[in-house]
């Protein structure tokens, strides 16, 4: 994560405007969309017994307000790299009734601080679920992997991890690599939402070294839904120094 990764976020979230039922980040798709792929992606595997639940990049909140109306004990941990939209996040979420079985937490920049936020929670072994939804396809792998690494070490035996990544290899996304190469070659060091591409090799390769079983990789759309299932916590050394 980096300062203008943050920047960009926190001034986004001011640019786009709430109007009526529509909040920053809803221009990303549709709710028929977002209620199928928390049906297929969620339930089936489970979510409606989460009771405790971490987020990654919760944004406005469309996939927090999905999973706390569908599990009726569950509270989310809640964390943002932006300030800015986790104020809109908690506003949505205060107008639905719902702010009471969240926890907001801000992530800062060292591959430890979401560790720590799960650390303070007491939940350590304690939590159901680790999901991120369109966050991570902004985020690079050096980047990923603390977030990964949090879940083998925090998560429950059995616990959940649910995140999507984009997929260079799909036509969709081949096709949005070569498209904004020439934008995102003239924007080098500059605020933007740069797409982090992945593929579905380097996911099935990861996840098995961080003690993860793999349940899907749903590669149909232009990124990876990523399920996967915690053996055991993660206990080597080499990789927990890396989210000291």
């Amino acid at each position: 994560m980096t300062d203008l990764t943050k920047q960009f976020w926190d001034h986004y979230s001011k640019i786009v405007k709430r109007d009526g039922d529509y909040w920053p980040g809803d221009e990303w798709g549709a709710a028929d969309r977002w209620d199928a792929n928390f049906a297929k992606f969620f339930l089936s595997f489970g979510a409606a017994s989460w009771k405790r639940a971490v987020e990654i990049g919760a944004g406005s909140g469309k996939y927090t307000t999905r999973l706390l109306r569908s599990a009726p004990e569950a509270h989310v941990l809640a964390a943002d790299i932006s300030s800015g939209f986790q104020k809109v996040f908690q506003r949505k979420l205060s107008e639905e009734g719902l702010i009471d079985r969240t926890t907001p937490v801000i992530i800062k920049p060292n591959s430890g601080s979401l560790r720590q936020h799960i650390e303070a929670a007491g939940w350590t072994g304690q939590f159901d679920a680790m999901y991120s939804i369109d966050a991570m396809v902004h985020v690079d792998l050096q980047y990923i992997i603390a977030y990964l690494i949090t879940a083998g070490a925090c998560l429950r035996p059995g616990g959940k991890l649910v995140m999507t990544f984009s997929n260079c290899l799909t036509d969709g996304g081949f096709a949005k690599l070569i498209a904004e190469t020439p934008r995102m070659f003239a924007q080098a060091g500059q605020k933007t939402a740069k797409f982090e591409w992945m593929s579905p090799d380097i996911v099935s390769g990861i996840l098995p070294r961080l003690n993860f079983d793999i349940d899907l990789l749903d590669t149909h759309g232009r990124d990876i839904w990523t399920i996967a299932t915690l053996r055991e916590p993660i206990t080597d050394s080499n990789l927990l120094d890396a989210i000291k």
